[in-house]
């Protein structure tokens, strides 16, 4: 069966071989053609285009060019010549037979007046390749030269076939004999592998069964003890290829559970060996320590650790006699990414049978950037809380002392102590629940009681307030409403709080005689609310931060009004919350402007979907 299958593929490879020569000689001819075709036509198209109008346009009574160039052709695959307008109209013309000569009028401009083209000539008709040319007199375009070539296709002609077959008759034949070659070669070889197949194919105990004597039956009898003692080899190495080939399975698995156990966890891992050198490190050292957990693998940390608070650390873990002295804890900044914080914490790794023995140690890198930032936070918090509420506090007890004088004190005193008094306490009540509602926001814990609420009516109240509160100020105020504003569905109640401390600060921070205006503005798809002032405004280097909280500008106009940022604080979270948006927009010296834009209800549920 092999033999037949290696003759059938000489067959077949001969006749592709055969194949491929007729089509490479085929496509040899029709480029040679269409060489031909190329040559000969943009010759006669100059040389009719050299020649004068009167010469190529002859008479009824005598032969023109045309008519001698078809005469002499001697290229069959001539169709036709013309001379043509230049508005495409025929003056003379020759064709062979059955051609009709397709009028596709030239490019008009002079650039394109000599060339080639290729045309088509109808639904199964095959195409042409015109080459054509100008004939100008005194600088004047008089007409153009057209002359048609039937275009050369990639076909066999009928006269070609003895010259291909006489092509193929030798490459046919020297299949056979190259087979018939290669047979008698490999013979051989066929013979000693059957002889081999058979021999293996034996039992076991049967050996060789090869008749022969004397130095042949001795060398039969020690062939058949050696492959007695080969297969009982290969029984015994399979025997033991098969248990550890379950060993190493059932390490495997192992290794892959505990390399996904280990690459699982949020923190970063690695673990050294005896000597320092890595031997395992999951995927988030990447984001954590900016290392790749590949590249390390077997490498000791002084070849890829720069930083040297942490290669001080690693290296400690290297010598078995520094490992009970060196520090299991240290924090890091990444030098790739210098606002996160890092714990880097080591554990040794004990051998289950023998405490004293050490295999290595595990190194646990946590991202403690959050515990950090909070740390600080509540030590901020509780420093500005202490400076807020120290000056009031100082301010009342003040006062009240001073009401503890003798009743000598004047009327005008006591008043002017119990008014302080009383402005302290709001100040401090408004710090109190300003941090109460920062707090409840920041802790998720509030929810909003979304109400239709008519907006106009909420600012009318908040101004009202605001105006009868604040009379000695010397303050203009203005509200700004159109005649029809549509309800929004709001927690009317905190977006109360947020338009009162927009208006309080611009109360605070305006000036004398200054203006306060309150307006709102809608569109179809949101409401804005603006508190417009006329106070000292807002550098741009202190916009991007005033809504932070305690945080107040460092500028005199500031410090001396009293303050302790919260109210743009808590007025953003409270827009927020309502998927809104707080802009401000000031003019140092002239005055600030703060937006509240409030999505619509159907705006919303759109964004959602």
């Amino acid at each position: 069966m092999k033999s037949e299958r290696l003759g059938l593929l000489m067959i077949a490879t001969s006749l592709l071989v055969i194949a491929l020569t007729v089509v490479f000689l085929m496509e040899y001819d029709q480029r040679s053609r269409l060489e031909q075709i190329r040559s000969q036509g943009a010759s006669l198209t100059r040389l009719l285009s050299e020649l004068s109008f009167e010469r190529l346009v002859a008479g009824p009574d005598r032969q023109g060019p045309l008519d001698l160039i078809r005469s002499t052709q001697s290229n069959s695959a001539f169709a036709y010549a013309l001379v043509v307008r230049p508005e495409n109209r025929p003056i003379a013309q020759v064709t062979v037979p059955e051609v009709v000569p397709p009028m596709v009028p030239l490019d008009p401009e002079p650039s394109a007046w000599f060339g080639e083209r290729s045309l088509a000539a109808g639904p199964g008709a095959g195409g042409f390749r015109e080459f054509y040319a100008p004939v100008v007199q005194a600088g004047n375009l008089l007409a153009h030269v057209r002359i048609g070539y039937r275009e050369p296709v990639f076909a066999l002609a009928y006269e070609e076939l003895p010259f291909f077959a006489w092509v193929a008759l030798p490459i046919f034949l020297i299949a056979p004999a190259f087979y018939y070659l290669m047979r008698r070669e490999i013979s051989p070889l066929g013979e000693a592998s059957t002889r081999i197949q058979s021999l293996l194919e034996e039992s076991e105990s049967a050996g060789a069964e090869l008749s022969a004597s004397g130095d042949i039956g001795e060398f039969v009898r020690d062939l058949n003890q050696m492959i007695e003692a080969a297969h009982k080899r290969v029984r015994h190495l399979e025997r033991e290829h098969t248990g550890i080939l379950a060993s190493s399975k059932i390490l495997s698995y192992q290794k892959a559970r505990l390399e996904s156990v280990l690459s699982s966890l949020p923190e970063a891992i690695i673990v050294l060996d005896e000597s320092g050198a890595v031997t395992y490190a999951n995927q988030k050292l990447i984001p954590m320590i900016g290392i790749d957990h590949e590249s390390i693998i077997g490498c000791e940390p002084e070849k890829w650790c720069e930083h040297p608070e942490l290669l001080a650390f690693l290296s400690s873990f290297s010598r078995s006699t520094a490992r009970q002295n060196a520090s299991e804890f240290l924090e890091i900044v990444p030098p790739h990414n210098p606002s996160n914080q890092v714990a880097v914490s080591a554990y040794p790794l004990f051998s289950p049978r023998d405490r004293s023995e050490i295999y290595g140690t595990l190194i646990v890198f946590t991202d403690v950037t959050l515990e950090t930032l909070a740390k600080q936070a509540r030590k901020e918090l509780v420093a500005q809380l202490s400076h807020e509420l120290k000056t009031p506090l100082h301010v009342i007890g003040m006062y009240s002392e001073m009401l503890l004088e003798p009743e000598e004190d004047s009327k005008e005193l006591r008043i002017e102590a119990g008014n302080v008094i009383n402005d302290e306490v709001e100040r401090v009540t408004a710090l109190i629940n300003n941090m109460l509602n920062l707090s409840r926001i920041e802790m998720g814990s509030v929810k909003l009681d979304r109400k239709r609420t008519r907006v106009s009516d909420l600012l009318k109240d908040a101004m009202e307030t605001v105006s009868r509160r604040t009379s000695e100020h010397d303050l203009h105020f203005k509200l700004e409403l159109p005649r029809e504003l549509n309800p929004i569905n709001v927690d009317k109640e905190m977006l109360r709080v947020a338009v009162n401390n927009l208006l309080t600060n611009a109360i605070k921070y305006n000036r004398p005689g200054g203006s306060v205006v309150l307006g709102a503005e809608e569109t179809e798809e949101q409401v804005q609310i603006y508190v417009r002032d006329t106070g000292c405004g807002i550098a741009p280097s202190d916009q991007a931060r005033i809504f932070d909280k305690f945080y107040r500008a460092d500028t005199d106009e500031i410090a001396n009004v009293r303050g302790h940022g919260l109210g743009l604080a808590l007025a953003k979270d409270i827009v927020e919350m309502h998927l809104g948006e707080l802009k401000v927009a000031s003019v140092p010296g002239e005055g600030t402007e703060f937006t509240i834009v409030l999505k619509k209800t159907p705006v919303l549920l759109k964004e959602a979907v």
